[in-house]
């Protein structure tokens, strides 16, 4: 379906609505829960302005030793991905990190394995940013 949508906005939905069925099917230690399409908002703001940045897919989970994990993952099929998505990354990564200092925590960018070849399953790559315990 992806490469016979219509705009980039539904071909990167797609994407992340792979990424999300890849997820519930790969069993991750004795607990596991997706969060999809999490907003961060500035209260502060007029209601249209509020919205700071989308983060397309979180996973908390308990994995096999005990210990809390959360990934975060920013789904693209831009070619700039890392350009357009790390600062946020990493904001919200150390904010977790800053709240929550035991649990490890994971990002991740999830892009087209080879979009210009048509290859259109998601393909993980880390970001460098956010890895703590």
């Amino acid at each position: 379906m992806i490469p016979n949508a219509e705009s980039n906005e539904k071909k990167g939905y797609f994407l992340e609505a792979l990424l999300l069925i890849d997820r519930m099917r790969e069993k991750k230690g004795t607990f596991q829960f997706l969060i999809n399409g999490m907003v961060v908002v500035d209260p502060t703001k007029p209601k249209k302005e509020r919205d700071i940045h989308e983060f397309d897919v979180i996973e908390l989970f308990i994995n096999e030793s005990g210990e809390a994990e959360c990934w975060v993952y920013a789904c693209s099929i831009a070619d700039e991905y890392k350009q357009n998505n790390e600062e946020q990354l990493k904001t919200l990564a150390e904010g977790i990190h800053k709240i929550y200092s035991d649990l490890k925590v994971r990002t991740r960018y999830i892009i087209p394995k080879n979009k210009s070849g048509g290859g259109w399953k998601p393909k993980e790559e880390e970001t460098g940013v956010g890895n703590w315990n």
